[in-house]
């Protein structure tokens, strides 16, 4: 069986089901020389680096979507708060009308859409804007136009965005994807099995026999979907190999 071949057709996920599923039956076969040779092990090793890094990756996939959504947070909040204190400027009370227009001051610094702006450059002219608007001198205005608990909203989604943002650079900073230990983990299997299949040659039993062939099934498990894995495996001395999940 062309093991490289195989493994270089398979998916992430189908990659990582069948590493798993290989290292299980073979601590199935309750065959000890077979589990404490050096290849398993590094093979082991190689499948628990591979499958963090699939859950760093999920993880970062999900730690995306929370920050776009409090970057559009951040956006909406802001010209809710831009478009009322313009629309204030023409307001027939002229309480209403003085503090709006010292507000709008402050929003339109930058003017209304500066969401074009590099992200750092963008979190610069929130974070302006906020402090600015957070100085005790505005306080009166933010309660005559109702914007005090907008403004708060404004400062915490700003806050989170960063938080999440900072999180997620660093992490891409040091972190490995799956891609990056592919080769490595296919290497590791094809070496695993060549060695497994010599093993089995030369002590020629009935056990090591039967652990080459449900390692075999792993492989051509990996294509198939669950309802098609009917495969019967070759019985194991004292125990079963795991079944396909």
């Amino acid at each position: 069986m062309n093991y490289r071949s195989k493994t270089n057709k398979s998916n992430i996920m189908q990659l990582s089901a069948l590493v798993l599923r290989l290292i299980d039956t073979v601590i199935a076969s309750g065959i000890q020389a077979a589990k404490v040779t050096k290849r398993f092990l590094h093979l082991v090793d190689v499948s628990l680096r591979y499958q963090a890094a699939i859950t760093l990756d999920q993880e970062e996939s999900e730690l995306k979507k929370a920050v776009k959504a409090k970057y559009d947070l951040r956006s909406e909040l802001f010209n809710q708060m831009y478009n009322y204190l313009e629309g204030s400027l023409n307001s027939p009370d002229t309480e209403m009308k003085a503090a709006a227009n010292v507000l709008f001051q402050q929003v339109n610094r930058f003017g209304k859409n500066f969401s074009k702006a590099m992200l750092l450059v963008q979190t610069a002219q929130y974070v302006t804007i906020i402090a600015a608007l957070k100085r005790s001198e505005f306080a009166a205005a933010l309660v005559t136009t109702l914007l005090t608990e907008k403004l708060s909203a404004l400062d915490q989604a700003q806050a989170d965005y960063e938080l999440l943002y900072t999180g997620i650079t660093n992490r891409s900073s040091v972190k490995v994807v799956p891609s990056d230990l592919r080769k490595e983990l296919t290497d590791a299997i094809k070496e695993y099995m060549d060695e497994v299949n010599l093993m089995a040659s030369q002590v020629d039993t009935p056990e090591w026999n039967s652990l080459c062939v449900n390692l075999q099934n792993r492989f051509d498990e990996v294509n198939l979907t669950v309802a098609q894995k009917t495969k019967t495996e070759a019985p194991a001395k004292d125990a079963s190999t795991t079944p396909a999940a």
